[in-house]
């Protein structure tokens, strides 16, 4: 940031992303009216940035920090952009040192799907500092997601997926994006297949679920995540936890939490209003059950076997 009118627009970006993760969805800012903001305000930065590169002298230093402005400025919204990754593209061509064009890349083709190529930005981005934060916890959420050919292979990414989280939290004790991860990570460690664990009550055999070790972790980090005004600002975040305290059912925090994720989410999130339902009808059920004599083990227990199935595909590990 060589001149004044750099430093400038770096430090507009920069405010807009801070409201962009600060600001919740609410009844007096719906989702399409935060979203037209930040297009908004995103364009008028981008006219800037191209007035900027039509008029000065620069060095290929700063070539490859604007070019980087560029790229995350067009990045702030939540859909893929080609722009920006064009302009990422040419900042790392310009400067392979620069550690925030490869982190901002690897987040673009992550938007893209393109999980392979998002691995291989945030690995540059260690090439040039181990100890980032923001790619430590990056690197860890792209882990669980790599294609495998074996579950031994899953295993091993998810286990490293979590050293890698930890390490993040480790570095930055106060970064909620970071617990967040972490608890995704604790999560999917949770739901690896294993060999299944059977129990026998009153002649009928039921699949019970493994140690709990990983959902205590996973609920741990997820209430560190929230004492951040980052993370707690995540719909995702809510929905996950939830689906947790339904597992271990801890029925009031699990509806408590979907109605938040279903606010932050602007209203609308048809999963969550299912996940609310089968908890009704679960205690409807329970409760019927607890009236009627002799009928609590085959009513009840049947039923909790089809929500603990539910359960392992109902989580949203976008971040």
């Amino acid at each position: 940031m060589s001149t004044p009118v750099i430093q400038a627009i770096y430090h507009k970006i920069d405010e807009l992303y801070n409201w962009r993760d600060v600001t919740p969805i609410s009844e007096s800012l719906t989702k399409k009216d935060k979203d037209n903001k930040l297009q908004t305000e995103s364009q008028n930065i981008i006219n800037e940035i191209n007035k900027l590169l039509e008029t000065s002298e620069t060095t290929t230093k700063d070539k490859a920090f604007i070019q980087y402005l560029m790229g995350k400025t067009y990045n702030i919204l939540p859909a893929y952009s080609s722009n920006s990754e064009l302009a990422l593209s040419k900042s790392i061509k310009l400067d392979p040192t620069l550690v925030d064009s490869w982190l901002q890349l690897g987040e673009s083709y992550w938007k893209k799907a393109d999980v392979i190529a998002a691995k291989n930005c945030f690995s540059g981005a260690l090439d040039q500092d181990p100890k980032n934060v923001v790619a430590l916890r990056n690197m860890s959420m792209v882990l669980r997601m790599l294609p495998t050919e074996n579950i031994e292979q899953k295993k091993s990414n998810v286990e490293e997926s979590v050293k890698l989280a930890r390490e993040a939290v480790s570095l930055s004790p106060k970064d909620g994006v970071s617990w967040y991860i972490l608890g995704n990570a604790y999560l999917a460690s949770f739901f690896l297949p294993e060999t299944p664990v059977y129990t026998t009550i009153r002649g009928e055999t039921f699949e019970t679920s493994k140690t709990g070790k990983d959902v205590k972790n996973a609920l741990a980090a997820y209430y560190q995540a929230e004492n951040s005004p980052v993370a707690r600002n995540n719909p995702d975040l809510y929905f996950n936890r939830a689906v947790l305290h339904k597992y271990q059912e801890e029925f009031q925090e699990a509806v408590n939490g979907f109605r938040k994720a279903i606010v932050l989410e602007g209203g609308d999130w048809p999963a969550a209003d299912i996940h609310i339902k089968q908890i009704n009808d679960f205690v409807y059920l329970m409760e019927s059950a607890l009236t009627r004599k002799g009928n609590l083990t085959h009513s009840i227990f049947p039923l909790a076997a089809k929500v603990a199935k539910y359960f392992e595909v109902s989580f949203r590990f976008v971040a």
